[in-house]
């Protein structure tokens, strides 16, 4: 999902903060091919050496010749992964030049970093005019079922299963630092203050989950941009900036009940949305 809503492409440049054992990057080196290129950042040397094991054991041979066949459910006949570099690295402090990147995902870190709003707000600064950014995480939902139902899972499920198996503080800090989370609208703002040009938070599994997709907006110059033709269009004009074109696609299983406020910020509904045009 948040691979998918990063709008990575072929070709890409992608990049995928807070990486961890590379689950995330691995899906985005197999999307943007040998012809892009993917940097996995994590602050912890532990766990991309984790990471480099697993993309070896994912991509070692389809690496040395596209024909050669793999079980990796990551891998595509025909075609070779992309290279990626692990880089250890703060998510506050990005060690990369401005506007590096098509395309970037974080998955379930923006809720542990020091500063979410100084990650969004560097997220921002690597990635290039009209690249997005897509970054999932547990959701702090205003919503006292949606919390309680949350909470229930996790108090009464994961903690306890985690205690049995030895880990039980690696699990224990996740509901009151999900307390701490900015919710899903403060995520919008936040993601505006930092320097994108629209936001939109998606609530998914029943709302345990959520995924704020944000736009790094063309400035003025760079003229109309979209992709796909599968929906109806929507424009919005910011001011300093162009038109955005969002094209919803096929179905409305992921179209959300906040698609229309804002100016009909349409970000909400891009999960088989072409490659925007940059």
């Amino acid at each position: 999902m948040a691979v998918t809503w990063s709008g990575a492409a072929p070709g890409d440049a992608a990049l995928d903060v807070c990486c961890g054992s590379g689950d995330v990057t691995l899906l985005l080196a197999a999307i943007v091919k040998a012809g892009g290129s993917v940097v996995g950042l994590d602050f912890a040397p532990a766990m991309l050496a984790d990471a480099a094991v697993r993309e070896r054991a994912a991509f070692g041979g389809v690496r040395q010749s596209p024909t050669t066949t793999s079980s990796s459910p990551l891998y595509s006949p025909g075609t070779a992964p992309a290279p990626i570099e692990w880089v250890e690295g703060d998510a506050t402090a990005l060690p990369f030049p401005d506007a590096s990147f098509d395309a970037a995902t974080l998955s379930y870190g923006l809720r542990n970093v020091a500063s979410p709003a100084a990650a969004l707000s560097e997220l921002a600064r690597v990635l290039k005019p009209g690249g997005r950014v897509a970054i999932l995480d547990f959701n702090h939902s205003p919503n006292p079922v949606v919390d309680a139902l949350q909470g229930a899972l996790l108090e009464g499920l994961v903690v306890p299963v985690a205690r049995a198996a030895g880990v039980g503080p690696q699990y224990e800090y996740l509901r009151p630092s999900i307390a701490a989370f900015p919710t899903g609208p403060e995520q919008e703002t936040l993601a505006l203050e930092a320097g994108f040009a629209a936001s939109v938070h998606h609530e998914v599994g029943f709302g345990l989950m959520g995924c704020l997709v944000a736009v790094k907006g063309r400035c003025e110059g760079w003229g109309r941009w979209g992709g796909g033709a599968n929906g109806r269009e929507v424009g919005v004009e910011r001011a300093g900036c162009a038109c955005f074109s969002f094209f919803p696609p096929e179905g409305a299983l992921f179209f959300s009940t906040r698609m229309f406020e804002s100016a009909g910020l349409c970000v909400t509904s891009m999960v088989r949305l072409a490659p925007w045009k940059r």
